[in-house]
């Protein structure tokens, strides 16, 4: 109950704050669609109407707000293509701190394009154990100079022949939960490759 009063609140609040050349609506849980002229659609306008906290059954409750811009003339095609690239900036408004806006450009879909095909060779690198292996760096006693360990580093080289830097995969696996199985293969080579080494 406490959820949907607030939820009530808010487009209220927002209502009024944009006027009558807004189209409001709801899309999803606490996600709301906002059409209409640029102008009209101010950020800061929208800031302002959160600022203040939001009475709700006797509870001062303070919201956070994320607002992902997008406009019509980026878009080449239908209402989709609107909402998804809106979605885009709004999930780059989320990954930030506080009370966020962003808005979205051809290179955040570019980008998400790239990831996402990064993800597809990825998944196979895994399945099909291809293009993996790991480098092992030695660790020595600087005063004596003798190799006390070795660390072991993975790497990539993608179906193109490519080496891809670790600094670009690793994040993606580990958002995607893939690093627990990277972690294990990684685990199994390095354990065979010092058994190899003590025989």
């Amino acid at each position: 109950r406490c959820g949907d009063s607030l939820l009530v609140a808010v487009t209220k609040r927002l209502r009024g704050a944009l006027g009558s050349a807004v189209s409001l609506s709801r899309i999803a849980g606490d996600t709301f669609g906002l059409y209409g002229p640029e102008n009209s659609i101010d950020p800061g306008v929208i800031r302002k109407a959160f600022e203040q906290s939001f009475f709700v059954h006797g509870h001062a409750l303070s919201v956070q707000m994320r607002v992902g811009l997008v406009r019509v003339s980026q878009c080449k095609g239908n209402a989709v293509e609107l909402l998804r690239n809106a979605n885009l900036a709004l999930s780059q408004a989320r990954q930030s701190s506080g009370s966020a806006f962003c808005e979205f450009s051809v290179m955040m879909s570019e980008d998400v394009q790239t990831r996402v095909s990064m993800l597809h060779s990825l998944r196979a690198a895994i399945d099909f154990k291809r293009g993996l292996s790991l480098h092992y760096q030695p660790l020595m006693n600087a005063v004596s100079g003798e190799v006390i360990g070795v660390e072991a580093l993975l790497r990539w080289r993608n179906d193109f022949g490519e080496m891809v830097p670790p600094q670009r995969f690793i994040p993606l696996a580990e958002r995607t939960g893939m690093i627990n199985e990277l972690g294990l293969w990684v685990l199994e080579q390095a354990l065979d490759r010092l058994s190899a080494w003590h025989r």
